[in-house]
């Protein structure tokens, strides 16, 4: 996938849970913590091998037939390597694994290394020698799962197998329907514009055509909505020359939670937070809300709540929507401890996952599997993938199989769930979420803090906000890696270690970015995801509001003085989690308030 991302499969909800709706650590929480949004493949074996069938960043499931032997320089399954010889002692031994010299990480470059910058070698920086050197000494290259954006990568699923998705060169590999002006997300298509060409925004694989290299110049170029002549943000333009900033209300008096987009709909997860009365799934036309400003939402299923029973979309029950995702046939929302799926043509609502009265997160298929408080489901390329923020995990639902996994994290089980048989766990009338560290490493070893929003940046990479450990993490879905973007308490922009995040609420991706909203200060922040430099784009720090406007202040906390702020900047109130970007019409769409705004 392309460094621009998965749009569709930002999502953003919050647990299913009602007896989890609440966050106890934060008498500030004002109600439900929302979750947000966006594949399958081989179990990756090796010597890091966690048992835990990761799936493939784009692994599109294409049968391989092409015979694949050490020596033929193409890295395979199960090499690290492949230098076109069986040799060893020159990097790559003869069963084409890297071998690691013993002075690697000395931060001299010895014999059998290309690189070493000793303890700042690592397998999670991307960029190209001479800056960036990996573990094994060696200069990043396709084929060692990490995209390099700096190299030109647009994927990396760790081979160099052409026809798997990911080329012999780690360019995106177009599906056949690429061209056909249809756009397929099971294919992992991110735009289809009905043609193959490059440099018009989607390109011959269709997917996002990277934006911002030449942001600053002075001189808008194709793909960028502005260039004022800088990279700050907070002012008319973003960094990466995408967005002016721009902030407007597209609808009022919205009792959702939930908040999903396709390339033709925006979907609303209702649940009237105060009387607990309507739970509903709503639509919103993108055309007619953001060509014509008719933004007013259809009711598609749904009404007063109750316990939950499937049906068509007339006679189905829901309880409290609060997560939700789509790709565009479907929609799949949490509801108590399921994962309840919506045929948009058949008119039919399912539960494919969980047990209304079965807590707790165990891995299974169907009705076997288990939830707790499930949030953040996020469609990525045929898969489902979500987090428990009480039980601390990341996991993957596979709408084909039914199966339920857990693919990162310690989990911890809430301690008022009690075991009443095999695989089976009775929910409690209240929560004891098990504490936990928020530390990296490869999959089932991290740990996670409070995992609550998620989005995926189409080039492999899932990213996840520890709302209460304050800070925003990444999956590698190839490797299985987790580690830390930005992180630590605070307010503060800048780049990398120096970034600090408090009460991150609602995460989505364009693949060239990340963005998230800040609950208690009330802004929208941005990191480009090569450099890792963190902005605020709208919003005035400290400042709560509604008022529509343009740009954002967060170098001070304005609370004293918000009279006092830049003129005409946008104000945000009181985000809590409803957040997606959407591709076609480039659009950051933020659900607070019982509001629908537009950021562009």
């Amino acid at each position: 996938m392309t460094q621009r991302g998965l749009w569709w499969a930002v999502v953003i909800g919050m647990a299913g849970c009602g007896s989890c709706g609440s966050d106890p650590t934060n008498t500030a929480d004002l109600g439900a913590d929302l979750g947000a949004t966006t594949d399958s493949g081989p179990d990756l074996g090796g010597a890091s091998d966690t048992g835990v069938d990761l799936g493939g960043a784009s692994d599109t499931g294409v049968d391989l037939t092409v015979a694949l032997v050490c020596g033929d320089t193409v890295i395979g399954p199960g090499e690290t390597c492949d230098d076109g010889n069986v040799a060893a002692g020159d990097g790559c031994d003869a069963s084409c694994q890297i071998e690691v010299p013993a002075s690697c990480g000395n931060g001299t470059v010895d014999v059998g290394e290309t690189c070493d910058l000793g303890s700042a070698n690592s397998d999670q920086l991307t960029g190209a020698c001479p800056s960036v050197c990996r573990a094994t000494c060696r200069c990043p290259a396709c084929g060692d799962s990490v995209t390099d954006f700096a190299r030109g990568e647009q994927c990396d699923d760790g081979n160099t197998i052409p026809g798997d998705g990911c080329g012999a060169s780690c360019a995106i590999e177009a599906a056949p329907s690429c061209g056909d002006g249809v756009l397929d997300l099971p294919a992992a298509e991110e735009c289809d514009d009905g043609n193959t060409a490059a440099g018009d925004g989607c390109s011959a694989a269709c997917q996002f055509e990277p934006v911002g290299q030449s942001c600053g110049n002075g001189t808008q170029e194709p793909l960028e909505r502005c260039d004022d002549a800088n990279v700050a943000n907070g002012d008319g333009c973003n960094p990466t020359c995408n967005f002016t900033n721009t902030v407007t209300t597209l609808h009022t008096g919205i009792a959702g939670r939930g908040l999903a987009v396709d390339d033709d709909s925006i979907w609303l997860g209702t649940c009237n937070s105060a009387t607990n009365t309507i739970c509903a799934i709503d639509r919103i036309d993108v055309d007619a809300c953001i060509g014509q400003g008719n933004c007013t939402p259809t009711r598609v299923a749904g009404g007063p709540c109750g316990a939950p029973v499937d049906g068509t979309t007339a006679n189905a029950v829901l309880s409290c929507v609060e997560t939700m995702t789509s790709d565009g046939a479907h929609v799949w929302f949490g509801n108590g401890h399921t994962i309840r799926m919506l045929d948009v043509a058949a008119g039919t609502i399912s539960t494919v996952a969980g047990a209304p009265n079965r807590c707790g997160a165990v891995d299974g298929t169907g009705s076997a599997a288990g939830f707790h408080d499930l949030r953040a489901l996020t469609y990525h390329a045929g898969q489902l993938y979500l987090l428990d923020a009480c039980e601390h995990v990341l996991r993957r639902f596979d709408p084909t199989t039914l199966a339920v996994t857990t693919l990162a994290g310690a989990r911890v089980p809430d301690a008022n769930v009690a075991q009443t048989g095999p695989n089976a766990f009775q929910c409690a009338a209240t929560s004891a979420c098990g504490a936990s560290s928020s530390m990296d490493g490869f999959a089932l070893a991290a740990t996670f803090n409070s995992p609550r929003y998620l989005t995926a940046d189409g080039s492999g990479n899932l990213y996840v906000l520890d709302t209460n450990g304050n800070a925003m993490r990444s999956f590698n879905l190839t490797t299985g890696y987790v580690g830390t973007i930005v992180g630590g308490t605070g307010y503060t922009d800048g780049t990398g270690a120096a970034v600090r995040i408090t009460r991150p609420r609602g995460i989505a991706s364009d693949g060239t970015s990340v963005y998230w909203t800040e609950q208690t200060a009330h802004t929208v922040r941005q990191v480009e995801i090569t450099s890792r430099r963190a902005t605020t784009m709208v919003g005035v720090r400290g400042c709560p509001g509604m008022a529509d406007g343009t740009g954002g202040d967060g170098s001070q906390n304005w609370s004293a003085n918000c009279a006092g702020a830049p003129a005409g900047t946008a104000r945000i109130d009181t985000p809590l989690g409803g957040f997606a970007f959407h591709g076609r019409t480039n659009s950051l769409l933020v659900l607070e308030s019982g509001r629908l705004r537009r950021i562009r």
